[in-house]
């Protein structure tokens, strides 16, 4: 094998040699461990030659690095292979890089690596060939190329040079690996397809059904290869639950095997089969699907795709356990042509936020016909992002949240092949465009005054809400102590980079002694501002009701004095937010000063009590399925920088300083607003460095940890099992990491299991 450019092999695991270029797999985890020492920090391209031997699988493998600061966590990077069987990609080696390889998760047999290299790059060499990779993309469709361009132009626009690089690097590297307690293969191992008695069980539950309702699901089908057309038609004769008929539309495919597949079920009176004389496109062919439906729920299902067997059966019990529901979602994976699955999409419970972010709903949805023929059906000038369209104008007419339901299982595998979104959402940047045009229309008719622009990353949209021509006042609360040089940093910053201009600062001082913060507090009152003296031991949720109670804004923002700001537009941003009526709590984007991210809100439960989303992650991280690019909401939010109402603070009763004096009292907050029936939102697009406890110090004493422990011990007794059902997260995910990782246990209780056991 020839090595060159530092890509020496250390050691392998489960790989035997069996000359020079060629590796028999032994196990399970076939790995190249490479010799990382002499691999500097920076940009490398990276190239591979490799192919599977007589009798091997195909070979698909990834590169991986651990570092000294996050050793457990892999970052992975595929390395998809060029028609001639070679992989090129370029990738960007930290300092403190601990440990660096190649993987081949599913080789088996024999597998041939010819050559292996990795060559130091500048930076503009790296932007290059990102850019050439971007422009060959382009050229292979040249849709996705018109939208890539203008996403370049606004990142152009917005933050020149250095803007559109992040975003070019963000885009390259699409692929992103959360790593978790366990990985997916192994959660499928034990929460996967249903073990033996699952079955039983589950009939049992559904006997028990007082009116089990008739799902219709639509197929429309256009030239579908007959293996994947067979595979999804088999998938719903598999169900579990049998009261189902399944519509399949043909929208004049020029493919005569679809037909002959189709004739092939024609002895299953569930199934109706209707040929379109015409090409409509898929919103026109669920439209004539939906025309003979005549079931009370709709179920929607793509021509290459697969249901989990169990998905009518719990979309049945959910549908009876919860009267009020007319539109139910499930969560999902993809499989690929091998049937492997993979990438699966734990979701929120409803998420209003999110899903005007993005389509997060995507699969496995079913609907009330009689909601989906209320709001008049697909709308076939959507055609791409005509579900979107559909569930938008579903949503608008619902009258409760309660109208939303979720059954956190995975019962639907999207196809992930060439040319599908499933294996790259630009495939299809045609639906893009339409779902832009769907929330455009949806603004236009909830929030007339606020507009929509393409998001971060792929599928994304950002809503401006609006701000009054006569925006409010704002308070800034500020604690401070003995903090001069960090005091001033903060508000230097607010003076010098924020947008907002109707803002008072209101800074309370906890007993400084120190002669040079005096004096720059005196400096500050001589500017105008309220520089206030709290005299009391110090007490974070008592320091700020009591600034609170001395300030004059319609809005009010808490704020460490450790906080420094990064976007001019930050106060604007959350402003929008906390004046919205259904809005209580605002939380902001915060990093460490290494650019790491601190803060994408708070997920409660995590640890206990609660810990912050994405933690740690780099800060042009899209997040967990693109969370960290999309305001949504939250369960909490940390008052290291929150944004609330006058009116929701009074009527919450302020922050708890009898019982939560220094830790948590910012999440009992949120979780007050949100038992009120206000939404507690996080934005990316307000964003602050945090240089977290620079001022007290963190809780590294006795006292300190006893305190801790107290407070925390308030929250659980407070809030009981509504810390560890966050709505915003999912119980498929793990609560001893902030990785959005996959939980070693489930703790989602199945609609069957809930049925039995009532």
């Amino acid at each position: 094998m020839n090595t060159r450019a530092h890509a020496a092999i250390d050691h392998t695991t489960d790989l035997a040699a069996v000359d020079d270029h060629r590796w028999k797999v032994t196990g399970p985890a076939p790995n190249m461990v490479l010799v990382h020492d002499e691999i500097a920090e920076g940009w490398h391209r990276v190239s591979l030659s490799y192919g599977a031997t007589s009798g091997g699988s195909t070979v698909d493998p990834s590169l991986w690095y651990l570092t000294r600061s996050n050793p457990h966590h892999p970052a992975r990077f595929r390395l998809e292979p060029s028609r001639r069987g070679q992989s090129a990609r370029v990738i960007y080696f930290p300092a403190d890089l601990s440990t660096c390889g190649i993987e081949f998760p599913s080789a088996s047999g024999l597998i041939e690596v010819d050559r292996l290299s990795l060559r130091p790059l500048s930076r503009g060499g790296a932007v290059a060939r990102m850019t050439a990779s971007a422009a060959q993309a382009g050229i292979r469709d040249p849709k996705a190329g018109v939208l890539s361009v203008r996403r370049g132009i606004n990142h152009l626009r917005a933050g020149g040079i250095e803007g559109f690089r992040k975003r070019l690097v963000n885009r390259y590297n699409d692929t992103r690996h959360a790593a978790g307690t366990i990985d997916y293969d192994q959660w499928l191992q034990t929460h996967g397809d249903p073990d033996e008695d699952e079955p039983a069980r589950i009939a049992e539950a559904l006997a028990t059904l007082v009116d089990p309702p008739l799902f219709s699901i639509l197929l429309p089908v256009y030239n579908t290869p007959e293996r994947w057309l067979s595979r999804a038609i088999d998938s719903v004769r598999a169900q579990l639950y049998t009261n189902w008929e399944l519509i399949v539309v043909d929208d004049a495919s020029t493919d005569p095997a679809v037909r002959t597949v189709l004739n092939g079920y024609r002895s299953d009176p569930r199934i109706k089969v209707t040929y379109r004389p015409t090409n409509g496109h898929i919103a026109a062919a669920s439209n004539t699907a939906l025309q003979s439906a005549s079931g009370e729920w709709v179920g929607l299902l793509d021509h290459d795709d697969e249901l989990d067997r169990r998905a009518l059966a719990a979309m049945a019990l959910f549908a009876e356990d919860h009267a009020d529901a007319e539109l139910v979602y499930s969560d999902e994976d993809k499989i690929d042509e091998r049937q492997k699955r993979s990438d699966p999409f734990f979701k929120p419970n409803w998420n209003l936020d999110l899903f005007l972010s993005q389509n997060y709903l995507g699969h496995f949805v079913v609907a009330k016909r009689a909601l989906i023929e209320k709001v008049g059906g697909f709308n076939e000038t959507r055609s791409g992002s005509q579900d979107y369209d559909l569930w938008l104008r579903c949503v608008q007419v619902l009258e409760s949240r309660s109208s939303i339901g979720h059954v956190p299982l995975v019962l639907y595998h999207w196809r992930s092949i060439p040319g599908s979104t499933a294996l790259d959402s630009s495939e299809k940047t045609y639906a893009e465009t339409a779902a832009l045009e769907a929330l455009t229309e949806h603004l236009a008719l909830t929030e007339p005054e606020a507009s929509i622009e393409i998001g971060e990353a792929p599928t994304t949209y950002r809503v401006h809400y609006p701000v009054p021509s006569q925006p409010p006042l704002v308070s800034i609360v500020i604690p401070t102590r003995n903090g001069d040089e960090t005091l001033a940093e903060c508000i230097d910053s607010i003076r010098t980079r924020t947008s907002y201009e109707n803002y008072e600062l209101v800074i309370v001082d906890n007993q400084s002694d120190q002669d040079p913060t005096l004096e720059f507090l005196e400096s500050c009152s001589a500017a105008g501002d309220t520089v206030l003296r709290y005299d009391k031991p110090f007490n974070y949720a008592a320091i700020n009701n009591y600034a609170v109670e001395h300030s004059n804004g319609e809005i009010i923002v808490l704020l460490n004095d450790d906080v420094e700001v990064i976007t001019p537009n930050w106060l604007t941003e959350m402003a929008s937010h906390a004046l919205r009526p259904t809005v209580g709590v605002v939380g902001a984007k915060l990093l460490y000063p290494d650019g790491t991210l601190q803060h994408g809100g708070v997920i409660t439960g995590i640890g206990g009590v609660a810990g912050h989303s994405h933690k740690n992650e780099d800060r042009y991280s899209y997040g967990y399925f693109s969370r960290l690019v999309c305001t949504h909401q939250i369960g909490a939010v940390t008052a290291a920088c929150l944004a609330t109402r006058r009116t929701v603070w009074e009527e919450l009763g302020a922050l708890d300083d009898n019982h939560l004096a220094v830790s948590f009292n910012d999440i009992d907050y949120c979780l007050k607003a949100r038992g009120a029936g206000y939404d507690v939102i996080w934005t990316p697009w307000a964003t602050l460095f945090h240089h977290e406890s620079k001022s007290r110090g963190p809780e590294d004493t006795p006292l300190k940890q006893a305190r801790f422990v107290y407070e925390a011990a308030v929250m659980v007794d407070r809030w009981g099992d509504k810390l560890r059902g966050d709505p915003s997260y999912n119980p498929n995910l793990t609560l001893d990491h902030e990785n959005f990782g996959i939980a070693e246990r489930s703790r989602v209780i199945a609609p069957w299991t809930a049925r039995l056991s009532s």
